[in-house]
């Protein structure tokens, strides 16, 4: 990035923040019976790598954005890191990702912890920055501007005209402002995300297992492995599912280590373009799947990511992310999640 379009980036961000100040976009939560299928562009989860970290350590952050098709890459994203005096520790239900408005407004925002990149990287600010609680915690919250369109209109060149248009695309609900608490602390034994080894599926809730093709996000090249699990999807055929005397239930069971903590502190989020997963959040979850559909004839749109094409025109060609977090304990906040792929076929 030239130092023409940093400044101009810079400038964007701010107005961005200024704008949020005034947002109230709120939409589907963590929580609530909207989240499991996704019919709008928005994003699904954001890592921190670690999830808990001390002063002057490194963090990397990460997001997952999908829309109705499937996975989705923005066409641009902004990351900043609030002032810590200025942070402070966001409800379970923002605190994973999900769409969150001003409300009181977005915090300050210093434009010198910035990030364009899907990653960002940033260093946890000096132990005097901070005001520890008892337990010895601090929060250090870092906010995500994502456009839920691919394509934006052009630009003003003039910081309050800028303003105004990103206050109108707020308040449009054409961006997605998103919140993320890190925990930051000096204790020697720190939370770590939890690690996703294992998706298994078959038919009854305690019918026998196969293991699916899956990545997470801990997986260092996402955009080769979802090509990869796409490829490798598991098959479900409708006539076998439902052409018996009796219709079967179909059942994805996820297996999770999560060091230090017990499995009633682990909290699942299941997601899908399709079918439903009866608002249950369970580790061992019945998907009822979508019906088989003709495939389309409409070719992918000319700008449409080499490497999603072939996902996202799929018509039967189904991503679901299982978002894991280990909240059950009072301000713990790791997170990782899961994405694979069901091909429905007659």
């Amino acid at each position: 990035m030239t130092r023409a379009q940093t400044k101009k980036a810079t400038a964007i961000g701010c107005a961005l923040a200024l704008a949020a100040t005034f947002a109230v976009a709120c939409t589907g939560g963590f929580e609530d019976d909207t989240f499991s299928r996704v019919v709008t562009p928005r994003v699904l989860s954001i890592v921190l790598e670690p999830p808990e970290a001390a002063p002057g350590e490194t963090v990397v952050a990460s997001f997952l954005a999908a829309d109705e098709k499937g996975p989705r890459l923005p066409p641009l994203q902004l990351w900043f890191k609030v002032p810590p005096d200025e942070s402070g520790f966001a409800s379970a239900g923002l605190d994973f990702g999900a769409d969150v408005g001003g409300g009181e407004g977005a915090p300050p925002i210093d434009p010198e912890s910035m990030g364009f990149m899907p990653t960002f990287n940033f260093t946890v600010a000096a132990e005097e920055k901070y005001t520890f609680d008892a337990a010895g915690l601090a929060p250090q919250l870092i906010t995500l501007f994502v456009p839920r369109d691919d394509k934006l209109p052009p630009l003003s060149d003039d910081p309050d005209e800028q303003m105004e248009q990103f206050q109108k695309l707020l308040d449009d609900n054409k961006i997605e402002f998103v919140l993320r608490t890190l925990v930051v602390s000096a204790r020697e034994e720190k939370n770590r995300n939890p690690r996703i080894i294992d998706v298994s599926v078959g038919f009854g809730e305690d019918g026998e297992r196969e293991s699916v093709a899956f990545f997470t996000s801990a997986d260092p090249s996402p955009v080769i492995k979802r090509q990869e699990t796409a490829d490798a999807a598991y098959v479900l055929s409708i006539l076998d599912m439902y052409g018996g005397a009796t219709a079967k239930e179909l059942y994805f069971t996820i297996d999770v280590e999560d060091e230090g903590d017990t499995e009633d502190s682990l909290r699942y989020a299941w997601v899908s373009t399709g079918g439903g997963f009866g608002n249950l959040r369970q580790k061992n979850q019945r998907w009822t799947p979508p019906i088989y559909l003709a495939p389309a004839d409409e070719p992918a749109q000319e700008d449409e990511p080499a490497e999603h094409a072939r996902i996202r025109e799929d018509r039967n060609l189904y991503p679901i992310w299982v978002i894991v977090r280990d909240n059950g304990v009072e301000n713990q906040l790791g997170q990782a999640w899961v994405e694979f792929y069901v091909r429905i076929v007659p």
